[in-house]
């Protein structure tokens, strides 16, 4: 179980799905709208474990120096995940 996942960008999940999100993590965090920097980015991963993200924004490889954490990435029926 993950102790926080964020949801970087709008991942468009049905709502039992979204509320199943709460199983895997003690804190869910949803964000309605598209990051518009790295900075933004990286303010929103934070402190989290987990990050639910679609492929419709490129994170670039600073984003990655200041966080260890689990993606999962969406895009359309494939799923993957990357540990970093």
């Amino acid at each position: 179980m993950f102790q926080k996942l964020v949801a970087i960008e709008p991942v468009s999940l049905v709502p039992s799905a979204e509320k199943t999100l709460y199983s895997f993590a003690g804190q869910v965090v949803m964000y309605p709208d598209i990051p518009a920097s790295d900075d933004e980015i990286i303010a929103r991963i934070g402190d989290a474990d987990a990050v639910l993200r679609l492929q419709r924004i490129i994170i670039n490889g600073s984003s990655f120096e200041c966080v260890r954490t689990f993606f999962i990435e969406e895009a359309g029926r494939d799923r993957k995940s990357t540990r970093l």
